[in-house]
């Protein structure tokens, strides 16, 4: 099958303070041309800081999904 899924949050949000918050927020792709490199990382914003991969703009995420054939994702 020929298909992509991208879950994305909109932002970093704490349980304890219940707001938006600093940090990275986790993402999960899966499909066509996509390939994982490194470790099985739940979906939580502690193992999304640990996976060491930073996208500073949201959007190029969405743009690279879309666009890119291929898609490796290297975790640390």
């Amino acid at each position: 099958d020929d298909f992509r899924l991208l879950v994305a949050p909109g932002h970093y949000t704490t349980i304890a303070t219940k707001t938006h918050a600093g940090g990275p927020a986790p993402f999960a792709m899966c499909g066509a041309g996509i390939t994982s490199t490194g470790a099985d990382l739940s979906y939580c914003e502690k193992d999304a800081l640990a996976s060491g991969i930073m996208i500073p703009e949201g959007h190029t995420l969405v743009e690279r999904f879309i666009r890119d054939r291929e898609i490796i994702i290297q975790t640390q």
